[in-house]
């Protein structure tokens, strides 16, 4: 009797299997393939003969790509302490069932929004492969770190809102080379540095929020581009010092109050929003 090689599903009967296990076991279902994470259960089933019917190579890679996404979010899950969330993902169930986290037509994550979740630990850098993701939304937690600047592979990301954590470090400049970003919100956190000249340079991006950080030097005259576009900017309450660019000081878009600019920039910037505002005279 001759057997012909084809390929063996899940829901199949499972014979000459040989299974790799890594680490512990949590399952991931979508329809009829089975994945497992943080212990990816990798099945192959091997049967001789001739190839009755290849696979579509389409359908492997969209596997594939899906399989990415779920580990990321897993790994999401386990850095910042997942079982202590106010609203937790059973991992044994189908990523669809997921707390606030919403699928495309081919089950790709499209949207994740855990705002005010009780998430507590920092960002991975696996977050950066769900390369169809155009929603993140993780403020008001308790994430520490810095942003991976793995964030700059989610080509489709459009809103990412990291806003009131505790998290470090720099602005990474791969944000600025998000094609579609709209919305970047990392305002209330300890960043330090100074805000990327590539800002300036983006074109669909319509407001810009890093208020209330540690940032510092002087503010690019580049952003005034975003001005002119008609984004809105907040970048007040930092340690931003000498000139304001030409645009963001007479806009309304531009919010830059409690910074360290030259005193004439100062009043300016009082002048627009009303109020009055008193150099202190120099002692010496």
């Amino acid at each position: 009797m001759t057997l012909k090689e084809r390929r063996i599903l899940p829901y199949e009967r499972k014979e000459n299997v040989r299974s790799t296990n890594i680490r512990e076991n949590k399952k991931l279902k979508f329809g009829e393939l089975e994945y497992v994470s943080n212990n990816v259960l990798i099945e192959e089933n091997l049967i001789c003969g001739n190839v009755e019917a290849p696979l579509d190579p389409r359908k492997v890679v969209l596997e594939q790509a899906r399989l990415r996404d779920s580990l990321a979010l897993v790994a999401l899950h386990d850095s910042t302490m997942g079982l202590k969330w106010r609203r937790r993902w059973d991992l044994e169930q189908p990523m669809n069932s997921w707390h606030n986290v919403q699928l495309d037509h081919e089950g790709r994550v499209v949207g994740v929004v855990l705002t005010a979740n009780q998430l507590n630990g920092f960002l991975p850098n696996s977050l950066g492969n769900m390369n169809k993701l155009e929603i993140l939304w993780l403020g008001t937690n308790s994430l520490e770190g810095t942003i991976p600047t793995s964030f700059g592979k989610m080509i489709n990301l459009k809103q990412l809102f990291l806003e009131d954590n505790n998290l470090q470090g720099g602005v990474p400049v791969e944000l600025t080379e998000l094609p579609k970003l709209q919305q970047l919100r990392l305002g209330k956190n300890k960043l330090e540095g100074n805000v990327p000249i590539e800002f300036g340079s983006m074109k669909t991006l319509t407001s810009l929020s890093l208020e209330d950080n540690l940032m510092s030097g002087e503010i690019p005259e580049q952003l005034d581009s975003l001005i002119l576009i008609g984004a809105e900017l907040n970048l007040s309450n930092n340690g931003f010092i000498g000139a304001v660019p030409k645009e963001m000081l007479v806009s309304k878009l531009a919010q830059l109050m409690g910074n360290e600019f030259e005193p004439h920039f100062q009043a300016k910037l009082q002048d627009k929003i009303g109020g009055y505002y008193e150099s202190v005279p120099d002692q010496n």
